[in-house]
């Protein structure tokens, strides 16, 4: 029976070590995700302000005459 007890304790020693391995590669990852999806958006908003340069001024309808 103590051979059970003593492989079992090894297993769950295995088993919380792995979790707090994957706890910490999630936090990780979701640093890093946000961070790239950041400058995903910085690099979109960037060129399509450079293109919209690019284009010849639309006039606009004068709305409200004060």
């Amino acid at each position: 029976m103590g051979f059970v007890l003593n492989e079992h304790a090894k297993i769950m020693d295995a088993l919380r070590e792995m979790i707090a391995r994957l706890s910490r590669l999630s936090v990780e990852s979701e640093d890093n995700l946000r961070r790239i999806a950041q400058m995903y958006e910085d690099t979109d908003r960037k060129n399509a302000a450079s293109f919209d340069a690019t284009l010849p001024s639309s006039p606009r309808p004068i709305i409200f005459e004060g």
